[in-house]
This record gives structure tokens, sequence and C-alpha cells, in this order.
């Protein structure tokens, strides 16, 4: 694939990702609020599924998708259906593996999850695992082959398709739902990556099918010029072509690309951390207080993950992008793109942080009156969160550069730190504590991450200055919160406006700035 080949689809990419993401951000968020008024437990079963399938994808995909989207760009076009394979098969060595171990120690759960795994339902969720992991694999590898729209497409089915089911049951049968909350979103959940997974599967097959076909077309160029071109000879040719496909699907052998195993082990054991990282509080919550608890911090929680989902979101896009570009040699392109993505990202998340700071009793309002109390734990993750339109950006770079044992060092150093400060924050402050907690890990990781891409790569990366900004925006945000007494909606209004005009101006955005987004989101 050229290097405008891989501009173009990653900027295809990017537009999807983008667009539905904001088609999807208020049905998945009303999704949230739907759950909450049925009742916090709803919410808290919804969480506690996500942190069981980031578990599986964790914990039993070798390496997760950042293995495949890394190695699928730089193997050869005949080995990328013996690589997935390969792939496949280990991870469900590991999947039968932790199915044993479950079976043979299902305290291991209670351990994990608390008392709130119920282990009444342990066959199902052992059922739902191969499910994960086959449409985990595809989907990686959809975005290895720069098939990006699709795969964004397929994610976002799932935030329609829970939106529109929970809310027929919310108006409709808001008892029988109460009454089968664990089935009713499990069962949901198992029937939508069963479907995706296999839409995954026959477009990944489709593509490696049409990549492997052009070669063979290629190779068989000079025998069209000699006019073998008829009817006949066509139907020969692929008959031919037919056969050799049937041929490599028999004698398919494993294969794994070099240094495998070694950049494999660091990148799972850092996704590992990355799993403890981002789910250590929910964890907290489900060991020390209830399912009931882990809902009314969910609440906050992903109203604070509105933030980020747009660098998220682009993150996504990018390992690939980057991948491909590194093999091409565009370091170039890499260094202008990286200005240009972080500084769009901070246009996005800074804004948002402000609204969740100064709007935080009104935003928790409408889960209902109870959530409200928590309001304190938004204000807390928003501060922090503020700090991600670079994180995701250096990530992506970090691993396609190969760096997998200081990426893995740095996720270690601020898991730890996370947890400690956790734990002695969850007496005094309880589940404000673990928010707290929950931040620090995430604004650190951006510090070590703009070290080790400023300084470790050598690639002459620079932080844009908008980016800097917006860390002052954030804290002098926090502090007018903090520090005028006067609580109410106009007072908010006012802060919000001076302090989002403080970030445009001091950031330097311009209408130019503005456009550029506005031609990438609606022109192609």
């Amino acid at each position: 694939m050229n290097t405008g080949e891989i501009i173009q689809k990653s900027i295809s990419g990017a537009k999807w990702a983008v667009i539905l993401s904001i088609i999807a951000l208020p049905m998945g968020y009303a999704t949230h609020i739907i759950l909450g008024r049925v009742s916090p437990e709803a919410l808290g079963i919804y969480g506690f599924l996500s942190i069981f399938i980031l578990a599986v994808t964790t914990f039993i995909l070798f390496g997760g998708g950042n293995v495949i989207i890394k190695y699928l760009p730089e193997i050869d076009k005949d080995k990328k259906v013996s690589f997935l394979t390969s792939y496949i098969l280990i991870a469900f060595l590991i999947a039968i593996f932790a199915i044993g171990l479950i079976y043979l120690y299902p305290q291991i759960l209670e351990r994990i999850f608390g008392q709130a795994f119920p282990l009444d339902m342990l066959n199902y969720f052992i059922i739902f695992i191969p499910i994960i992991i086959l449409y985990s694999v595809f989907d990686y590898a959809l975005n290895g082959l720069m098939e990006i729209k699709a795969s964004v497409i397929l994610r976002k089915i799932t935030v329609f398709g829970n939106f529109i089911v929970f809310s027929i049951l919310f108006l409709f049968y808001k008892d029988l739902f109460r009454e089968h909350l664990w089935l009713i979103i499990w069962g949901l959940s198992f029937v939508f990556y069963t479907v995706l997974g296999l839409l995954a599967l026959s477009l990944t097959t489709k593509k490696i099918k049409i990549t492997s076909l052009k070669k063979s077309i290629s190779k068989n160029y000079d025998r069209e010029c000699l006019g073998l071109n008829n009817e006949g000879e066509v139907a020969s040719w692929e008959s031919s072509w037919s056969f050799r496909m049937t041929s490599k699907l028999k004698n398919l052998k494993p294969y794994l690309p070099k240094k495998f195993w070694s950049f494999a082990l660091f990148i799972h054991l850092s996704t590992i951390l990355f799993f403890a990282s981002d789910k250590i509080d929910q964890l907290f919550i489900l060991n020390y207080f209830s399912i009931r608890e882990l809902g009314l911090y969910y609440a906050a929680l992903q109203t604070a993950m509105v933030i980020r989902f747009v660098p998220l979101l682009i993150g996504s896009v990018l390992l690939p992008t980057f991948s491909n570009l590194l093999a091409s040699n565009e370091i170039a392109l890499i260094q202008k793109g990286y200005q240009e993505i972080v500084k769009f990202n901070t246009l996005v998340v800074v804004p948002a942080a402000l609204i969740c700071i100064f709007f935080s009793r009104q935003i928790m309002g409408l889960f209902g009156e109870e959530y409200i109390e928590n309001y304190l734990v938004l204000v807390a993750l928003a501060i922090f969160f503020s700090t991600t339109s670079i994180g995701t950006v250096n990530n992506s770079l970090i691993i396609a550069k190969g760096r997998t044992g200081i990426y893995f060092l740095g996720s270690t150093m601020t898991t730890v730190f996370g947890f400690i400060l956790m734990f002695l924050l969850i007496d005094r402050l309880g589940v404000l504590g673990l928010a707290i907690g929950r931040g620090a890990i995430v604004a650190l990781w951006q510090v070590i991450s703009i070290i080790i891409v400023t300084i470790v790569l050598h690639m002459d990366i620079k932080i844009p200055k908008s980016y800097k900004a917006g860390l002052i925006t954030s804290l002098v945000a926090l502090l007018l919160y903090l520090v005028i007494p006067i609580q109410n909606t106009l007072t908010h209004t006012i802060l919000f406006l001076s302090c989002l005009l403080f970030f445009i101006y001091f950031a330097n955005y311009s209408k130019e700035d503005l456009n550029f987004v506005f031609r990438q989101l609606f022109y192609k």
C-alpha cells in the first residue's frame, strides 16, 4: 500500500470514527441514563459486563489488538491468513486454560470481581468468551488492513442497538427488565457480539481474498498482454486461481513474524497494566462496596469519558497509520500529523472538560437525584481527563516504533502509583478517592508518554502550544470552581464562557483551524 492510500484510508477512517461517534455519543449516553433510571443496579451490571469483556480481551488475547495491527501491514500478503490463524490458535489455548482454571477454582472470580459476580450465570459468561475473542481478532484485523471505516461502523452498531432495545424495555417492559437485569443485559451483548463477529470475519476474509486476487492478476499480466484473455482462458484462469486458493487453505501452516513473542509479551503485559489502571477503581468498588455503588460511580465515569472520546477514537486510527508510515519511512508526515492531531484533540477535550466541571451537578441530575451526591467525582475526573488530548497519540507512536519495553515500564509506574493512591484514599474519601486515583493514573501517563516521545524516540517531536494552554485553562477552571462561593447555573455559565475564551485566545486557534476541522468532517 502506497503512502497516498495510507493517508486516504486514515483520513476516511478518522472521519467515519468522528462522525459516527458524534451521532452515537448522545445515544450511548442516553443508554446510560436509561439504565441509571431503571436502577443503579442496572447501570452497575452494564458496567460490570464491560469490565468482563475488557478482561477477556486483556488476559486472553496475547498482546491484544496492538500486535495484530502492527504486524499485518508488515506481513507478506500470502502469509496474512496463516498469521491470523496462528494468533487465534494461541488465543484459544489461553482461553481453554483460563476456563479450566475458573471451573476448578471459581472463587478466583469473587477475588477479582468481589461478591458481585453471579456464579449462577458462570456458564453463560464462559460461553461468551470465544465470541468475544473472534469478534475482537477480526475487528483488529480490519484495522490492520486499513479497513478502518468498516471497523468503526461495526463498533457503533452495538451502541445504536443497545439504545433501541433498552429504550423499548424501559418504556414498555420496565418491570420485566428489573426482574431479569443480568440475563437481559448479558443476552443482548451476546447477540450483538455474535452477529458483528461474523460480519467482521466476512469482511476480513473478503479483504485478504481480494488482495491475493490482485497479486495473482499482476502475475498473469504478461499472459493477458500476449492475447490469452478470451472467455475460455479467463474461465480457465479463474478455475486455476480457485484451485490455488483451495490448496493454500489445505496446506495452511502456522506463521508468526520474527520477534513476535518478545514484542507481544511486552505489549500483553502492558495491556494487563492498562486494564488494571482503567478498571482498578471499579474493582475496588465491587470489593469494598456493591454493584449499586458501581452504578452510581459509573454514571460519573461515563460522563467524564465523553471528554476523551475523540482522542480515543482518533487514537484507534493512528496505530495502523503510524505503522504504515514508518514502514514507508515518512517521518516528516508523522511529525506534521502529530502537531495537527494534538491541536485538534485539545480543541475538543478542553471545552468538554470545562462543561463537566462547571455543570457537574446538573449533569449528574440527569441520572436521578441519588446520583447528584457524586458530582465531585465528576469534577475530579474531568480535571484529570482534560490532559488526555496527547496521550493516545503518544501511545500509538511509541508502539508503532516498537518501544514496548519502555512502554511497559511507564505503564507499570503509573499503575502502581494509582493503586497506592487509591488504597490510601479509599478509607478517607471513599469513591471520590478512587476517582482521584483513577485520574492521577491518566495524568501521570500523559507526562511519561511526553517524555518518551520527545526525548527517547529521537523523532524531533514538539508539544503544541495549544496543549499547554489547555492544561493552564483546566487548572484555572478548578480554582474558580472551588474558590467562588456562589453556586448557581448563571455563575457557572459565565465562568465557563470566560475560561473557554481564555483557552481559545492563548492556544492561538484561528478561523482556519475551525475551517480545517469542518472540511475534514464534511468534505472528502
